[in-house]
């Protein structure tokens, strides 16, 4: 990851430097394209490069689910109380959709293999968390 590069998409690059961190692999001709973006300085082109990377990252450590702008507090629906949303409470929201043989939390978006995506996809789409909409996409 080039680092210089951070100010075009900083949420974004932070999330892919944390997977990459976690989830080795080579993502082919990306040295070229981090040339190219740096050339232009295009955040759009830079945040595109990103979710490919992203993407790609997800599929080779056997993700295919993922959920973005889960909020940091979350109210529970038993006793209206408050709880930091984290890996624990991810899994046991997703569970509830599906079985979940593995997660993975990195700031405000979740990873998770299903054995069938689909319905949870169909579910939590364009929900609303707290203040914040669930966006998901199957991978």
């Amino acid at each position: 990851m080039d680092h210089s590069l951070r100010y075009l998409a900083p949420y974004e690059h932070v999330t892919i430097q944390t997977l990459v961190e976690r989830y080795p692999c080579e993502y082919p001709n990306v040295t070229t394209q981090f040339q190219l973006v740096k050339i232009f300085r295009d955040s759009k082109k830079y945040s595109e490069l990103l979710e490919r990377i992203e993407l790609f990252i997800l599929k080779q450590a056997g993700f295919n689910f993922m959920v973005r702008n889960v909020p940091e507090f979350a109210e529970l629906r038993e006793n209206r109380g408050t709880v930091r949303v984290g890996l624990d409470e991810m899994r046991d929201t997703l569970e509830q959709f599906g079985t979940v043989e593995k997660i993975e939390f990195i700031y405000n978006t979740a990873y998770a293999k299903f054995d069938n995506p689909e319905p949870c996809h169909r579910l939590v789409n364009c929900m609303q968390m707290g203040q914040n909409i669930l966006s998901t996409k199957i991978c």
